[in-house]
C-alpha cells in the first residue's frame, strides 16, 4: 500500500514511517511494502528494511503505478524469492507504466526490465 493509505489505516502520520513500519509488522507478520510515490519504496520483512529510490524516466501519467509496482513485487518475489530483486522488478514496472498513457500500457514481460538501470536497494536491519 502507498504511506497515505497505511498511515490512515493505522490512524498515524505518514511521515512517522517508523511507527508505520512496526505497527505494521505486528498486524502482518510477513512481508509488508509501502510505495512512496516519486520517492521510491520501503519492504519490511520483520528482519530487514529495504528501500530504494526510483530511476531517472519520463513521467507521462501515473495511472497504473501503483498496481504495477505491486504486481511486479509480487510476481519477482514468487520467481526469485528475493526481496531486494522484486523491489527492483517492481520499480522498473511501475517505471516502465509512468512512462506512457493508461494504466496497462508499458508492463513489463518475463525477462524484460526495461532500459532503466536497475534501482540500488538499501538494506538495513530492523
Amino acid at each position: 500500500m502507498n504511506r497515505e493509505e497505511a498511515a490512515d489505516l493505522l490512524g498515524l502520520s505518514y511521515e512517522k514511517e517508523e511507527e508505520i513500519f512496526k505497527a505494521m509488522d505486528e498486524l502482518i507478520g510477513g512481508i509488508f511494502v509501502m510505495t512512496k510515490g516519486p520517492e521510491g519504496a520501503i519492504v519490511s520483512d520483520g528482519k530487514n528494511i529495504y528501500s530504494a529510490g526510483v530511476p531517472d524516466s519520463p513521467i507521462i501519467e501515473r495511472t497504473g503505478a501503483g498496481d504495477a509496482f505491486s504486481s511486479g513485487f509480487i510476481t519477482e518475489y514468487i520467481r526469485s524469492n528475493d526481496i531486494s530483486r522484486a523491489v527492483q522488478f517492481a520499480t522498473a514496472n511501475a517505471s516502465s507504466v509512468v512512462a506512457q498513457f493508461g494504466s496497462k500500457a508499458g508492463i513489463l514481460k518475463k525477462d524484460d526490465w526495461g532500459p532503466w538501470p536497475l534501482v540500488k536497494v538499501e538494506k538495513t536491519q530492523l
